[in-house]
């Protein structure tokens, strides 16, 4: 019954989240809840045999810390969100439609795309970053048979399974897999480089609509942009593991959708019944994926009752382990978020002590595997009432970087544009446009907010699997990728007040 109560709680803060934070299937509530309420629901299916009566603290955990997050995004949605759209409303009532800004954009657009040399320069750069990739996916595959072959005494190994191997002997052994620094600083930087690719492929298809966009993606450019994004997603497959690669693709239709939403106003419409599908179809396809990537890494199965019995514990596991955890009494640390900011103490070098959140569970012949959900580390470090208040500062936290990312995909169209270049529309749009301007940093800070909350939303969708919800904030390793990201900020995306872009945009004026 309990847990029951807790998959119907979970659908009404899905319900109310989409309902009250502006229509938006992407919003942090949303993305979090509704996954849990997926997992919860396929715990169900297996109530006899798993003894599935969640604990009522675990009940209240659950279901508490969704709410306070939902509580932290209305705070943002309510208070910035108003103040966002009311500014909005003031500064275009009477000063130029939208839709003469995006004619004007996609002709600028249009005529930068004419530019011969900055294309050659990008099918260069692309082709680079193609070759970088495969050079250090190589190097790595290299490593990895290395390491592999160098215990063919005790397992018998060929290529065919050696990713396999790799992995059983990264996670069940103490022999040292570790790569290279070099090589895993390239790893990182492949595995990084996706994200900002996909965020300049989902630009240039705002560029054009209906059957333009099959020409577009046939273009040299888009090609390489593709192949780039592909190889980039593989990169964590290398070493054995899938979850990355899930969790960019997540990203990537997150950061697509967000785009192209945006671009066609689509954005806060009611869901119908193509869009209900649409997204049933999209996540049936991500776990068949996933299940695909089982087999891909060499995964063994067998001991789960088949590809079905391993999906359900994937899935819904984590919530048993959470729930066997919070059942029993476990002492503190000492340290302040020993587990919540794990990454961090062990970059200074703290020793972590085991606090039973690695420990496998099972019950009869059916082992949940280690993984505790996103809520058993604040939970240890922080009791159940500092649980709730952490989760509403992440509401917040989210909320903002989602609002924030969705006002400067707004004001983008005219702070890339420089204002002579909006001179059919008279005084007001140019001071439309110094108005925008103002109010947000430009296309770069765009394009890095985007990228930002593509990636930190992986943590929300796989709360009910993963405990990186506050370890994706909390690490060093979230500084190195903010980097690489500003890297090809600076490298593909032009600033508000690019000569080149006004002089481009001066050229088209003269050309009117």
């Amino acid at each position: 019954m309990s847990t029951v109560f807790l998959l119907l709680i979970l659908l009404g803060l899905v319900v109310c989240a989409y309902r009250f934070l502006g229509h938006d299937i992407v919003n942090p509530t949303v993305l979090l809840g509704l996954p849990l309420a997926v997992a919860v629901f396929l715990g169900l299916i297996c109530y006899q045999q798993w003894k599935f009566e969640l604990h009522w603290k675990t009940v209240l955990l659950i279901s508490g810390a969704v709410f306070s997050f939902f509580v932290g995004n209305l705070i943002v949605y309510y208070l910035y969100g108003r103040y966002l759209n009311a500014s909005q409303k003031q500064d275009s009532a009477g000063v130029v439609s939208q839709r003469l800004v995006v004619q004007k954009w996609h002709r600028f657009v249009h005529h930068l795309s004419q530019q011969g040399g900055k294309q050659k320069f990008q099918i260069i750069t692309y082709l680079l970053l193609l070759v970088f990739q495969i050079a250090t996916y190589s190097l790595t595959l290299q490593h990895i048979f290395h390491v592999v072959s160098s215990y063919h005494g005790e397992i018998m190994v060929d290529r065919t399974n050696a990713l396999g191997v790799y992995d059983q002997l990264t996670k069940f052994s103490n022999i040292d897999t570790s790569l290279p620094a070099m090589l895993n600083i390239g790893m990182l930087f492949c595995e990084t480089m996706g994200f900002p690719l996909i965020y300049l492929f989902a630009k240039r298809l705002t560029e054009v609509n209906g059957n333009s966009r099959l020409k577009l993606l046939l273009t040299p450019i888009s090609l390489l942009i593709i192949a780039n994004v592909v190889l980039s997603a593989g990169g964590p497959l290398l070493t054995g593991g899938k979850a990355g690669t899930i969790w960019f693709i997540l990203g990537s239709l997150v950061i697509i959708y967000m785009t192209l939403a945006n671009a066609s106003g689509q954005r806060e419409k009611s869901l119908t019944w193509k869009s209900m599908l649409l997204i049933v179809a999209v996540l049936s396809a991500l776990v068949v994926l996933t299940l695909i990537l089982v087999i891909v890494v060499g995964r063994n199965i067998t001991g789960y009752n088949g590809p079905l019995g391993y999906l359900l514990i994937y899935l819904a596991g984590g919530i048993k382990n959470l729930d066997i955890f919070v059942s029993n009494q476990h002492m503190s640390s000492g340290y302040f978020g020993i587990q919540t900011f794990k990454s961090i103490y062990q970059r200074l070098g703290v020793s972590i002590p085991d606090v039973g959140l690695e420990e496998y569970h099972h019950i009869g012949n059916t082992w949940f595997g280690n993984v505790y959900t996103a809520f058993a580390d604040p939970y240890f470090d922080f009791g159940i009432c500092g649980t709730f208040i952490a989760m509403i500062l992440l509401g917040l936290l989210f909320e903002y970087l989602f609002l924030h990312t969705y006002n400067n995909l707004n004001a983008d169209r005219l702070l890339i544009i420089p204002t002579n270049a909006l001179d059919v529309a008279g005084d007001s749009a140019q001071e439309y446009g110094r108005q925008t301007r103002m109010k947000s940093w430009g296309p770069r800070v765009t394009a890095f907010s985007i990228l930002v909350y593509g990636y930190l939303i992986r943590a929300l969708f796989f709360a009910f699997f993963s405990n990186i919800l506050f370890t994706s904030i909390f690490s060093f390793g979230f500084f190195i990728r903010c980097v690489i990201w500003l890297f090809f900020v600076e490298l593909f995306i032009p600033s508000s007040g690019d000569p080149a872009l006004q002089q481009n945009c001066e050229g088209m004026r003269n050309k009117e």
